[in-house]
């Protein structure tokens, strides 16, 4: 992927497109539901515990897992330096919505 010929979608223009599409909502109202999912995504993401990894299901096809690193200790240029519990978060795409999205892309062009 060359980065000078992508195209970047924010937030604010998906805000944008979201309430163009439905004009009974305001881009503030819809800029708060935004808001309040990252915070709901984030806090559930945050009760991850060693035993149990939590999965938060964003869109049907598209998920967040999220789970602990046990602390370790590295050796990090000949000094010893411990890191802390900490959580590591990686998307899933099933294929299925990877197949949805390459269909969109057929039918556009």
């Amino acid at each position: 992927m060359r980065k000078e010929n992508l195209i970047t979608y924010s937030q604010a223009d998906l805000i944008k497109e979201i309430s163009e599409d439905y004009p009974s909502y305001s881009e503030d109202n819809i800029r708060n539901i935004l808001e309040s999912l990252e915070i709901h995504v984030k806090e559930h993401l945050s009760e991850s515990e060693l035993e149990h990894p939590v999965q938060v299901k964003l869109f049907f096809g598209l998920s967040l897992l999220g789970w602990i690193i046990p602390a370790t200790n590295k050796n990090c240029f000949g000094v010893d330096v411990k890191l802390d519990d900490r959580i590591r978060v990686r998307p899933k795409l099933t294929r299925y919505f990877i197949r949805k999205i390459n269909q969109l892309a057929t039918e556009l062009n």
